[in-house]
């Protein structure tokens, strides 16, 4: 008899026990389980950008199992297991994993030590993926108030808001407690900076489209809808394929026009369009593609114009580089850290930034 793992060995293909376990042990916030994961993977031969896109994808099969109704084009062996785990974790836990683990995705394949980057990725997904819902959050920090004898953060009256808004409150109200109070060893958001004051959060990621039958997102239910919005669904459905090299390429393009079965795009960079060049891999985009549109589909890489709009991986920078601004100035900001440097009489010399919260 042949075993999986034997056979995955032979294909060169990954052991997706290894996956599972190495996301499972980031949910459980277990480094060192987390970091076996890709000294196993790597004692098997596998190549860091294949084990990142593996547990990107795994860690979204994940989010989507926990979402009532949706279909996945999975064996239902695979499907049980990922309900089974995905009812173990909170649901805005298993989104906040599978975004930084999407963005440690670009980072391996970008990294000159691509392990390292994804030794990073997994860090940063245990240490800074959140433990429990915004409200549960709330509740531990009055509880902690009331029996250190203060006021604990009054509760807002208004109609709920977005999470990132009330991430800002529980910032504002609670921060100097859990910075101060927090008892050793509790599990928590880390701090964003080297103040070790607390911040705003950035809310949880889950993915931006709905699935329906037609893949991830029903672009010719919307033919109607901006360029840049039809080209979000044709990248997810990339992505939602499990092609993780040829979405990242995609992430990179710009999208000229989506008309009469004919997806076309441009590229600032022609080395970026490389990946797209593999016969197997654009024939599966053009798959996933049709999926989407309902019909068959051709990808057209054309001459980008002088100035073109910006790719989704543009978007994605600015947005990383407007946050990482706004968690150092809110740092500095933090009234737990002005009264500080107010009792030292001294001044915030720096601040360091060490990633999402």
């Amino acid at each position: 008899e042949i075993s999986e793992t034997e056979a995955a060995g032979t294909l060169g293909a990954l052991d997706q026990g290894i996956v599972a376990g190495t996301v499972g042990a980031v949910l459980r916030r277990d480094p060192a389980g987390a970091l076996q994961g890709v000294v196993q993977a790597y004692e098997a031969g596998a190549d860091f950008k294949r084990l990142a896109e593996e547990l990107a994808a795994h860690a979204r099969n994940l989010v989507l199992a926990s979402l009532p109704g949706v279909k996945q084009d999975l064996p239902d062996h695979e499907l049980r297991g990922l309900s089974t785990q995905a009812r173990e974790h909170d649901p805005a836990q298993l989104a906040r994993v599978f975004e930084l683990l999407q963005q440690g995705q670009d980072d391996v394949a970008k990294a000159a030590s691509p392990r390292h980057a994804l030794e990073i990725a997994l860090l940063r997904a245990v240490h800074l993926a959140p433990s429990g819902a915004l409200p549960e959050l709330v509740q531990k920090v009055e509880q902690l108030s009331s029996r250190l004898g203060g006021a604990g953060p009054a509760r807002q009256s208004a109609p709920a808001r977005a999470p990132a808004s009330g991430a800002r409150t529980l910032a504002e109200n609670g921060a100097a407690l859990r910075a101060t109070a927090r008892p050793e060893g509790e599990p928590g958001d880390g701090p964003s900076n080297a103040t070790s004051a607390s911040t705003p959060t950035s809310p949880p990621s889950t993915p931006n489209t709905t699935p329906t039958p037609n893949g991830p997102h029903s672009v010719a239910s919307d033919a109607g809808a901006p360029l840049d919005l039809r080209w979000r669904a044709l990248v997810d459905a990339v992505r939602a394929a499990r092609k993780m090299g040829a979405a990242t390429a995609l992430d990179r393009a710009v999208p000229l026009r989506i008309e009469n079965g004919t997806v076309a795009i441009g590229f600032r960079n022609q080395n970026d369009a490389l990946p797209l060049e593999d016969r197997e891999t654009r024939a599966a985009v053009e798959a996933a593609f049709a999926r989407a549109l309902g019909t068959k589909a051709a990808l057209r890489i054309e001459q980008a114009p002088e100035a073109p709009q910006a790719s989704l991986h543009d978007e994605k920078e600015r947005a990383r580089k407007e946050r990482k601004v706004q968690r150092l100035q809110a740092g500095r900001e933090h009234p737990a850290v002005r009264a500080a440097v107010e009792v030292l009489g001294g001044e915030i010399e720096d601040v360091r930034d060490l990633g999402e919260e």
